[in-house]
Parts: C-alpha cells; sequence; structure tokens
C-alpha cells in the first residue's frame, strides 16, 4: 500500500466522495398550508404601534431641540459685548 493511503485526509476524502456518490433525493411531499383570516386585533395591534413609534419620535425629537436650542442660548451668551459710543449731532443742534 502506498503511504497516501495512510493519510487521514485522504481517507475522508474517499469517503466524501463515497458518500456524494451514494446519496439519492428523497421525494418530498409539498405540506399543505391553511390560510387563516387576519384577526381584526391585529390591526389595531399595528395601528397602536405606529402611534407609539410617532409619538416616542416626537418627545425625541423635542427633547433634542432643547437641548440643541439650550446650547445656541450659551454660546449666544458667551460673546464677548460690544459697546460702542455714537454722537447724536442732530439731537444736539435741536436742543439749542
Amino acid at each position: 500500500m502506498d503511504e497516501q493511503d495512510n493519510d487521514p485526509y485522504v481517507d475522508a476524502a474517499r469517503w466524501l466522495q463515497e458518500a456524494g456518490r451514494r446519496s439519492r433525493k428523497v421525494p418530498t411531499h409539498q405540506r399543505e398550508v391553511e390560510v387563516t383570516p387576519a384577526k381584526h386585533g391585529d390591526e389595531s395591534n399595528s395601528v397602536r404601534k405606529a402611534g407609539r413609534r410617532l409619538v416616542l419620535f416626537a418627545v425625541l425629537a423635542l427633547s433634542y431641540m432643547q437641548y440643541y436650542f439650550l446650547d445656541v442660548m450659551v454660546q449666544i451668551n458667551a460673546l464677548p459685548a460690544i459697546i460702542v459710543f455714537v454722537p447724536d449731532a442732530a439731537g444736539a443742534r435741536a436742543l439749542i
């Protein structure tokens, strides 16, 4: 016998080839599936889920907007104040 015959990988390859040759397709019958009418509770349940998602999305959007507007207010308050004095020449002449 050859040295290759003692290799476990060669034995596994031969076994797989033999199993592939011997395999046969077993005919299977198709299963019959009964279709039941939809329940009315399912529709209301899906509507409730959609409404709940809409409310949660609105709450999430409002909370983000509050955070954003608070950040904008803090940035505006952090701006340096600039005070400029402008003489009012027209108003001084009118008083004379």
